[in-house]
């Protein structure tokens, strides 16, 4: 399913954040109400109205842990728009 094809509420996404859920509270009920992935999910939720402002901060954090993998990872491996990062756990360099 993709965003197109889902009718989200998003009164229902404001009225969990005014009572407090956190947004991974909310990407998680998003993902089983609607059967959406996990980024389908965070981009309903950071376009909605009562998430936004945390859209800035988000991609700036998702950002920074993506560069911090590639540059620790041994390899990086993409096939079907998916991103594997992939770690050596028996070379000398993590040994040291």
């Amino acid at each position: 399913m993709t965003k197109n094809n889902m009718k989200i509420d998003l009164n229902e996404i404001e009225s969990m954040k005014r009572n407090g859920a956190s947004f991974i509270e909310t990407v998680r009920f998003v993902t089983k109400k609607y059967h959406c992935s996990i980024n389908e999910a965070n981009e309903l939720i950071l376009n909605s109205p009562s998430w936004e402002f945390y859209k800035k901060t988000f991609c700036s954090l998702q950002d920074q842990f993506q560069s911090c993998l590639s540059e620790m990872a041994d390899r990086i491996e993409e096939k079907d728009e998916k991103i594997s990062y992939i770690f050596d756990l028996e070379s000398k360099n993590d040994a040291e």
